[in-house]
């Protein structure tokens, strides 16, 4: 009976383990400043700490991480030595298993926690591990797991105090660091053209100090056999080594040292920084030291004053314990080291000096006994150490003494034994090492470099198959089952036949070292060379890792082998992080014939969501929204709340009374309700739901000069094809040319949803602009069929009442949308809402003008010329005014050419219109302007749409630069002149309606625009909020005012057989205004900013200034939040001091709007109704009797 309990407790036990905890774990990752080494510089911090936080699983975890990039860069991560069996889509390289999380975007990884031991995790993109995204992942033994104490001691004592110590390590990641942040020093080698492997500090645990001993201190410590190296030359005070063509090749005399930035070969400046305490208790007999090499260039060697140290795990495999006194830890290595707590209590100094010899430099740290002697202290030396203990290395890493024990990396047999198949190999690649014709360039297959971002937006993973993924030269394709042997070959070219050693590291599962020999690989398969040289080879206990080294010594070959159990899409490559970026890499897509199906939540765009926490996510957002909203409320704004609403409630009872007084006119209301606003509401709403979202669009693209063309495109398209809209509703029907926009305006919001390139989205933006542009123009014109003159006043007041709220929506859901979910539902959104419409217009819109002739003959009727002279003219135009001062000096022959052009095609164009086409079939027939009040009300439409649209644009940029609101704050901040808008465009078309009259009302809207606009020019960075809300209220009720008014002024004086034309010029004027506007406007803003960068240089550290500078100033608004107080103070008022000469510009156009309303003339609108030939109804006025 005890018996079978026994077997019964034992098989619940067995099964309790057999399911794995979930652990879920959140890395949010931001670009702040900080000083690791006591310098201050910007860098990447995870959950607000440097380095990441240490990430501790059991071994069997299911491990999900949620990584949100807060940052202003793509990145991804890569977790170092992890098997990723079945979960390939989690390794994290760009372009190969997944695409990039861009800037606001978060991404889910979701691996098993296996193999156990050391690891750690990484960025993998773009060398930004100089920048510090990296941190220590521990994987813990399941317990009861056999290790190899007994081969260090045979006491039990001792092999549990071992066995503790290793289940609880103390982690120490190495790493270097540098004041220049990784793309600078990129950039430094490119200029230079040389490879640059020096640095300001070695961190231990994110802590170090800058050191500068003097310099003839430096030179009195070099090591003899390094002078033979340099014999004219010596090294800088910063203790770095002079290029020399040993190293660098041939190409060294390419080089340009001049080129190097101040302060990074040379012109040491001293920083103390922290300095990281181990502490550890006599009482625990062992410490275990796990090491992790995280260096970005340095190859380093740690040591632990008078202390021995045992290996007994290297990359995270248990090996036959080895003693050594100190090793070489190369980038991307892990040693876990057990160390006898037996000396005397008191502190030892940790060093970790440059062993690779690239620079005479050392950090330092220490390992303090509890309770240790406190007088155990000397006075601190020039390094600041305080200890008096005993080192095994000098700081330019020699040794202090005979007798100090290397760690053999040869000789790391792994425990218990795994040995690989010593037959032949089922394929042998021979790869070719070395520089790429140059002394910083790199290649691992020695005959293409790996591209440093190689089509990061279609990862080979989800393209087994593609031409990309059969390229011999970059990749390499295995069957699953099979053998794989990798011959490293160094040294090869007789240009440079000294190679640097490269530490090269393979995804997912480990490889052996079966053995190295000197010369070239003249092998047709390793069993011959094992043949011919069995003394260079190791069959019985080869070393099994996941990064190896090839060796300084010249010529010579390493052989590595794996099998292929791990199907999927894994990197090859150099750790040593120049050599990766500069291209020493090369893709492995192990088991072709297994390939991995990728599930639904990791679909491409989907970053490993799946549908439950996609909804999840959708009903924190909303709900996040709703509280922002809630507290955002400020009195001001509740306030024109209440007012807006007593007006609205005031109108719709005057409204109803109205209507009873005439019921005589019988008119179908309906398509109105329900019909063509809706379509204009879609319009209105995708032109203003970018303006918030525009600054993280531009830094996800990483293109700050497409901030303006992102508003600009669709403006600039929308207004060069307004007028063939006019013509075609007239030739084919008002009803079938809307349903014909709205579904191309779906086509392109789709497009720019599915953006993967700004070229992609400015695409997108032209095609929705196009067909927005023909929906406004369209609605319009629905109307004045529909409607008498003074009724159409009164509906063409509704249109702005739907363009206020569209205002006031569109910046609040794009700063939602951009802030709690992706920016990419801002386009997204549009496509229900255009299956609404289509709907609603199929059924509702009847008492329209209909077709008017068959395809052929419509086609005969179109102005084809005059329709490409002015979408070609306004192309011109504005593509000049855009890129005019900033992207190329206005005296550019390509500006003069854009300019000029577009100037002759205008001449063209009315030349054309005017003398050559027949008026029945001209675009814009040239009897619209032949009366001075027309061309008054057309001047005062563009003034108006040029002043209107720059708040929609700059205020939000403003709100973000000067006052570090949010997008979504921004959007709320603008709804107070949005709904004023909205609710003074409503009452002057009641006011029309009821009077007839509308000239006042141009009058009073001019006068209050440009007061407004006129204050705007003193609003700065101290500008209180209250006074901000105040003058939107004032630039609202005039903007509003003159919305539709000058419309209705236009119509009445020409023949109802005009008024789709007239209406679709007017349509263009305005926006062509607001295209103008954002370009102008842009330029003068970016122009200003280029203005102040001598200033931001000579205030700001190293090269912050230019992430300000002219076309990045809009795109890069989100580093404000990164700089210091004094720092961000400098770089706001920058920003409202640009932004207020701006406004400048717009006041005065407002004025000119104000000037130029006194020649339009009065007109008492009447309310006759007149059936076409089409059977709609149009009114019939005084101009119409004119036929003016």
């Amino acid at each position: 009976m005890e018996r079978r309990f026994t077997i019964l407790l034992l098989f619940l036990s067995h099964v309790l383990t057999a399911f794995a905890a979930h652990v879920k774990r959140e890395l949010t990752l931001t670009w702040e400043e900080g000083a690791p080494n006591g310098q201050s510089r910007h860098m990447i911090r995870t959950n607000g700490q440097f380095p990441s936080p240490t990430l501790i699983f059991d071994e069997g975890d299911d491990v999900e991480i949620v990584v949100h990039n807060h940052m202003h860069q793509n990145t991804t991560i890569h977790w170092h030595g992890i098997l990723m069996q079945d979960t390939p889509w989690s390794d994290g390289v760009p372009g190969l298993s997944q695409t990039p999380i861009e800037p606001g975007e978060s991404y889910v990884y979701r691996f098993t926690a296996y193999p156990p031991g050391q690891y750690w995790y990484h960025s993998h993109s773009r060398a930004t591990l100089l920048d510090g995204l990296y941190g220590a992942l521990f994987i813990r033994r399941k317990p009861g797991t056999p290790g190899p104490w007994a081969m260090i001691s045979e006491d039990p004592v001792e092999i549990q105090a071992m066995e503790r110590a290793a289940n609880d390590p103390r982690i120490i990641m190495l790493s270097d660091w540098d004041y220049y942040n990784s793309s600078q020093y990129k950039e430094a080698d490119a200029n230079s053209h040389l490879q640059i492997f020096c640095v300001d500090s070695i961190l231990i645990n994110g802590k170090g100090s800058v050191y500068c001993p003097g310099h003839q201190w430096l030179i009195d410590k070099q090591i003899p056999f390094m002078l033979k190296s340099w014999p004219n030359d010596t090294i800088t005070d910063k203790g770095c080594f002079p290029f020399v063509p040993s190293t660098e090749g041939p190409w060294l005399k390419d080089g340009n040292v001049s080129a190097i930035p101040p302060g990074l070969q040379e012109g040491c400046v001293p920083y103390t920084g922290p300095t990281e305490i181990i502490e550890v208790d006599a009482r625990d007999r062992w410490v275990s030291i796990n090491w992790i090499g995280g260096s970005t260039f340095k190859t380093l060697q740690p040591t632990i004053d008078e202390h021995e140290m045992w290996i007994y795990e290297v990359d995270g495999h248990y090996i036959e314990p080895r003693r050594a006194d100190t090793f070489l830890i190369w980038a991307g290595e892990r040693y876990s080291a057990l160390v006898r707590l037996d000396k005397k209590p008191m502190d030892y100094s940790i060093r970790v000096p440059d062993g690779g010899y690239s620079q005479m430099i050392t950090a330092f740290g220490i390992l303090r006994y509890k309770n240790g002697d406190p007088d155990a202290r000397r006075p601190p030396d020039r390094f600041g150490v305080t200890t008096i203990s005993q080192p095994y290395f000098d700081y330019n890493a020699w040794p202090t003494r005979d007798g100090i024990v290397f760690l053999d990396k040869l000789d790391l047999p792994p425990w218990p034994p795994k040995v690989p198949f010593t037959g032949d190999g089922d394929a042998m690649h021979v790869l070719y090492l070395g520089k790429a014709n140059s002394t910083w360039e790199f290649t691992l297959s020695g005959k293409k470099k790996y591209p440093s971002d190689r089509s990061a937006y279609q990862p080979l993973l989800y393209n087994v198959n593609s031409p990309e993924a059969r390229d011999d030269d970059l990749i390499i394709r295995t069957r699953n089952g099979t053998w794989q042997d990798i011959i490293l070959q160094v040294g090869h070219s007789p240009l440079w036949p000294v190679d640097f050693p490269h530490a090269v590291h393979k995804h997912a599962n480990k490889f052996w070292r079966l053995g190295s020999g000197p010369g070239l690989w003249n092998y047709s398969s390793v069993a011959e060379a094992v043949a011919d040289h069995p003394e260079n080879f190791n069959l019985v206990n080869p070393p099994y890792r996941d990064t190896f080294l090839t060796e300084f010594t010249g010529t010579m070959w390493v052989v590595l082998r794996y099998q292929v159990t791990c199907p999927g899409a894994w990197l090859l490559h150099c750790h040593f992080e120049m050599h990766l970026d500069n291209g020493m890499a090369m893709a492995i897509l192990d088991g072709v014939d297994k390939w991995p199906e990728v599930p639904d939540e990791y679909a491409l765009g989907s970053h490993g969501f799946r549908v439950e926490e996609k909804s999840e996510l959708q009903n924190t957002f909303f709900q996040q929204v709703i509280d922002r909203l809630v507290s955002q409320v400020s009195p001001w704004l509740l306030g024109a709340a209440i007012v807006a609403s007593g007006i609205a409630v005031w109108a719709v009872v005057r409204l109803r009374r109205w209507r009873k007084e005439r019921q005589a006119i019988t008119i179908n209301y309906s398509p109105l309700a329900s019909g063509p606003m809706l379509c204009l509401f879609l319009a209105a709403l995708d032109f203003t739901i970018a303006t918030t979202a525009i600054p993280t669009i531009v830094s996800s693209f990483h293109s700050g000069r497409s901030y303006v063309w992102i508003g600009c495109a669709y403006q600039l398209a929308s207004a060069a094809s307004t007028p063939i809209w006019g013509k075609l509703a007239d030739i084919w029907g008002r009803k079938a040319i809307l349903l014909l926009a709205i579904l191309i305006f779906a086509i392109g919001s789709i497009i720019c949803a599915a953006a993967t390139m700004m070229g992609m989205m400015l695409t997108g933006r032209s095609i929705q602009g196009a067909a927005a542009g023909g929906i406004v123009i369209l609605v319009n014109i629905c109307i004045s069929d529909l409607f008498t003159e003074r009724e159409r006043g009164f509906y063409l007041g509704l249109t702005g009442v739907v363009w206020g709220l569209a205002s006031g929506v569109g910046p609040l859901a794009g700063g939602a949308f951009s802030e709690y979910v992706s920016w990419r539902w801002n386009w997204w959104i549009n496509l229900p809402c255009c299956g609404l419409s289509f709907v609603v217009l199929l059924f509702c819109l009847d008492r329209v003008r209909g077709r008017q002739a068959g395809v052929r003959t419509g086609l005969r009727q179109i102005d084809w010329f005059g329709t490409l002279a002015i979408a070609g003219l306004t192309t011109m135009s504005l593509l000049g005014l855009n890129i005019g001062g900033v992207y190329s000096s206005w005296r550019s022959a390509k500006v003069i050419c854009l300019l000029v052009f577009g100037g002759f095609t205008l001449a063209a164009f009315v030349v054309y219109e005017a003398k050559i086409i027949s008026e029945q079939k001209a675009l814009i027939p040239t009897r619209i302007l032949r009366r001075l009040s027309n061309n008054a009300s057309l001047f005062v439409c563009f003034m108006h749409g040029f002043v209107n649209v720059s708040s929609w644009y700059f205020l939000p940029l403003y709100f973000q630069s000067s006052h570090s609101l949010t997008p979504l704050q921004s959007g709320l901040l603008l709804m107070p002149m949005t709904v004023i808008q909205a609710v003074t465009g409503f009452m002057a078309g009641f006011i029309i309606r009821r009077t007839g009259r509308y000239l006042p009302l141009i009058y009073l809207g001019m006068t209050l625009t440009t007061l407004a606009f006129s204050l705007f020019t003193l609003l700065s960075d101290k500008s209180a909020i209250s006074a901000i809300i105040g003058l939107e209220l004032l630039g609202g009720l005039g903007v509003g005012l003159v919305f539709q008014p000058p419309l209705i002024a236009l119509q009445s004086f020409v023949h109802h057989d005009d008024v789709a034309t007239a209406t679709a010029f007017f349509g263009f004027i305005r926006s062509f205004s607001t295209s103008v506007s954002i370009v102008i406007g842009g330029v003068v803003f970016q122009n200003q900013m280029q203005s102040h960068q001598a200033m931001l240089q000579r205030l700001l550290p190293g090269e912050v200034a230019k992430d300000f500078a002219a076309q990045s100033a809009a795109a890069n608004v989100a580093l404000i939040q990164s700089l210091s107080d004094g720092e961000a103070q400098i770089v706001k008022a920058a920003y409202s001091q640009s932004l207020s000469r701006m406004w400048i510009l717009y006041a005065s156009f407002a004025a000119a709007g104000l000037l130029m309303s006194f020649g339009i003339q009065n007109q008492t609108l009447r309310t006759e109704l007149v059936n076409d030939t089409s059977g709609s109804t149009a009114s019939r006025s005084r101009a119409s009797d004119n036929k003016a």
